[in-house]
């Protein structure tokens, strides 16, 4: 089999304006002429990117690894119908929904193109046509970033999916790392205490980031864990995480023991606004939420900042970590039976009536985050809450934790049924997952 080199494709500027027509042999002969293409990035739910495999009979870059869909558009096609076609074609999908994320010119010695690409959340059948492709299969991303460079992939594909979804790995310095375990502290019937050390330094991280961790032995476990970083120890170069052994994934990782070996992607994410001197900050914690909240406390009283703690639990056991607290700063404490400081919820508590703050970060349950932005808005407090939606690859490229957000903090009605302004979809992995309370439909 063989591509049909009589096919007639648009010629184009790099707006897209058809300038002119010729044929497939003419385009891939090295004339160069600039002609486009869709290329489509299938994401599951798990993070995982599908990959076809070119045939040994293609023309260019035979039997290589490339793009989910890939294909010309026709002379007299809109980007758009090509899409559905080629994707219908070559994968046999039809229900999906893409998302035009960028358009670029790709050049290699025997063409130019003008590429259009697309990405798409898919979890149905995917049917490879036993015509056009050899085969195809999801991938990992530590899968591709060990095959990057390896002469597996299309060249095409490496810079494509490095520009689009792997760039931020370089800016914002992340790091693949086989860190050891030094201890697991079992703290709480539901909650464990991993302390992770290196032979090296650890990368810089602030708090309010987080771990992507690699759960091995767990056969039901298919995605990393997103973790917050509880606490580092720059003396002891200790990584601390908290973990809720809720499921499978984190059952497992509360086996671990000292010495063992725990694949972390970090640090990722964007964290809490760092606290400036003069300011007066309340950190406000539920739960295993209470987690980004300790190194903030330290980092705070590294810099000659007190913080003060409003911690809240169900009951007085279920309070967490809470003389490590005390070391850094003021704690105050809400349990819902009352066993331990006062009894309600955190937004009950009466400093927040007795004393005035200038900032508040949060992390916990979202009802108690949503009360808290409550408290800060009718008190005209800046809030900041930690969002812990569902996270995949936790680099922004899967959009499995996509929240709808207001474009801008001066949009301040708190009603969730807000229809006013503009509003936009931002990956909480990447764009968080600390967000101004003002930018939430809370």
């Amino acid at each position: 089999m063989q591509d049909n080199n009589k096919e007639r494709f648009p010629i184009v500027d790099e707006e897209g304006r058809v300038v002119g027509a010729a044929t497939r042999g003419e385009c891939h002969n090295g004339s160069k002429l600039l002609h486009p293409v869709v290329h489509l990035h299938v994401f599951n739910t798990r993070g995982e990117v599908y990959l076809q495999k070119r045939p040994e009979w293609k023309d260019i870059q035979p039997g290589k690894w490339d793009t989910s869909v890939g294909g010309h558009i026709d002379y007299g096609e809109t980007p758009e119908q090509a899409l559905v076609r080629e994707v219908g074609e070559e994968l046999g999908i039809t229900d999906f929904v893409p998302e035009r994320i960028g358009m670029y010119v790709f050049e290699s010695r025997r063409e130019r193109e003008l590429v259009y690409v697309h990405r798409t959340i898919y979890d149905g059948p995917v049917r490879p046509s036993a015509e056009e492709l050899d085969g195809g299969r999801f991938w990992s991303m530590d899968e591709i970033r060990v095959a990057i460079g390896q002469q597996i992939l299309t060249p095409n594909f490496e810079s494509e999916f490095q520009r689009f979804f792997l760039a931020n790995i370089k800016i914002m310095k992340k790091y693949l790392l086989d860190l050891t375990v030094k201890a697991v502290e079992r703290i709480h019937e539901r909650y464990v205490l991993i302390r992770l050390t290196d032979g090296k330094p650890l990368p810089e991280m602030v708090p309010g980031q987080f771990v992507e961790v690699r759960v091995d032995g767990s056969p039901s476990t298919f995605l990393r864990r997103p973790i917050s970083i509880n606490f580092v120890d720059r003396e002891q170069n200790e990584l601390w995480l908290l973990v809720a052994t809720v499921g499978d994934g984190t059952r497992k990782l509360a086996e671990l023991k000292a010495g063992d070996t725990l694949n972390c992607l970090l640090p990722l994410g964007n964290g809490f606004t760092a606290a400036k001197q003069g300011e007066k900050v309340l950190l406000i914690g539920g739960g295993v939420g209470v987690a980004p909240l300790l190194y903030m406390g330290a980092e705070m009283q590294d810099k000659g900042i007190e913080p003060t703690f409003l911690l809240g639990a169900r009951t007085a056991k279920d309070l967490l970590l809470l003389d490590i607290f005390k070391r850094y700063g003021r704690v105050f404490v809400t349990t819902e039976d009352g066993s331990e400081g006062e009894k309600g919820f955190v937004t009950n508590h009466s400093i927040l009536q007795n004393e005035q703050f200038d900032r508040i970060s949060t992390c916990g349950p979202t009802p108690m985050m949503k009360a808290v932005a409550r408290f800060a808005k009718e008190k005209g407090i800046e809030c900041e809450a930690s969002l812990e939606n569902l996270m995949a690859c936790g680099l922004g490229a899967c959009l499995c934790c996509v929240e709808k957000v207001k474009t801008s903090i001066d949009q301040t009605t708190p009603d969730p049924s807000y229809s006013g302004g503009e509003t936009t979809n931002v990956c909480v992995c990447k764009d968080g997952p600390v967000f101004n309370v003002q930018r939430l439909l809370w």
